[in-house]
């Protein structure tokens, strides 16, 4: 008699070859993985944009603040 464990291993292994087969799941899988992909990296795309624009602005901001203070003798 076959082990239970041998016997859900092989159910599970028969499971994953038949969902494998299935043109129906393939298609429904990889077009929900690539919508997710895309939705994640617009996203993160989005927010490293965001961050360099708002370091550029912050050393910008900095760099006219050094300059003010050097032109007007508050860096000597």
């Amino acid at each position: 008699m076959p082990d239970l464990k041998e016997s859900v291993a092989e159910g599970v292994v028969e499971g994953a070859r038949r969902l494998a087969a299935d043109p129906e799941f393939a298609e429904r899988f990889w077009k929900t993985g690539f919508d997710h992909l895309s939705k994640h990296s617009a996203a993160h795309a989005s927010q490293w944009i965001g961050k360099r624009l708002l370091t550029s602005f912050v050393v910008a901001i900095t760099t006219a603040g050094l300059i003010w203070l050097a032109k007007h003798g508050g860096i000597k």
